[in-house]
């Protein structure tokens, strides 16, 4: 595979209401062509396993994580191409906007600890397997 729309020529799983189902089809996934918005992870996990979807999403650090309660790893699955989509690059945490400022400042400050730290590489080897 070596473009987007090659991809599209593939059925794709998301979790419904995801950030990623509204980016995947901002880029030309759609319902009901080559789209399946599910409930949960789990079952879009199962349908990929049983071959009845064609691709998931998922990256370096999160794939074996998202496989392994299956009996699969990394190795079970082929790695087609990184998604040249902005919106995906890195991970993002929010808060609810009803947290107080004190705890996002709080948070904000050991976050910026941890990254000055190591990069956050003891983090990242708990995912990658």
């Amino acid at each position: 595979m070596n473009s987007l729309n090659e991809a599209k020529q593939f059925s794709l799983a998301i979790v419904r209401g995801d950030i990623y189902e509204s980016i995947v089809k901002k880029v030309g996934f759609e319902a009901g062509k080559n789209l399946l918005s599910i409930g949960d992870e789990k079952q879009y996990m199962h349908l990929f396993l049983n071959s009845k979807i064609d691709l998931i999403l998922g990256s370096e650090y999160t794939i074996g994580y998202q496989l392994s309660p299956f009996g699969y790893s990394e190795d079970d699955v082929v790695r087609l191409q990184e998604l040249p989509i902005p919106e995906i690059a890195g991970n993002y945490i929010a808060f609810n906007k009803s947290v107080p400022n004190y705890i996002v400042a709080r948070f904000n400050s050991e976050y910026e600890k941890l990254k000055r730290k190591d990069n956050f590489s003891a983090y990242k080897k708990r995912y990658k397997r």
